[in-house]
């Protein structure tokens, strides 16, 4: 008998997982976004994630004092435990306009 779930069959294989690099990719990416109520912070984990390279993981677990006086933080990577020397000046606006209203424990 089956329970109608369907199985990973990619379990235990190595995908071939490409980056988004198309502008109109991008771009329709944070249309979608809009769609939210959360529109401003998905956006801005969107572009935190694309510009850094960063997983989900360790883009969520940031805490706003780590980016609200320091443009270039250095971070611990969840999964290898390394040291990461991120550069934001890219995101400058969006990071201190996300945070100007939040604690630094946020």
């Amino acid at each position: 008998m089956t329970s109608g779930k369907q199985h990973n069959t990619n379990k235990g294989q190595k995908l071939n997982v490409q980056p988004i690099r198309k502008p109109e990719d991008i771009n329709m990416v944070e249309w979608f976004l809009s769609r939210n109520k959360m529109v401003k912070r998905d956006k801005l984990l969107f572009q935190f994630g694309i510009n850094t390279g960063l997983k989900a993981s360790d883009i969520v677990t940031r805490k706003v004092g780590e980016l609200r006086y320091v443009l270039n933080p250095y971070i611990i990577d969840k999964k290898t435990h390394k040291r990461c020397h991120l550069n934001l000046t890219m995101l400058e606006k969006k990071i201190g306009s996300y945070i100007s209203d939040k604690n630094d424990d946020d």
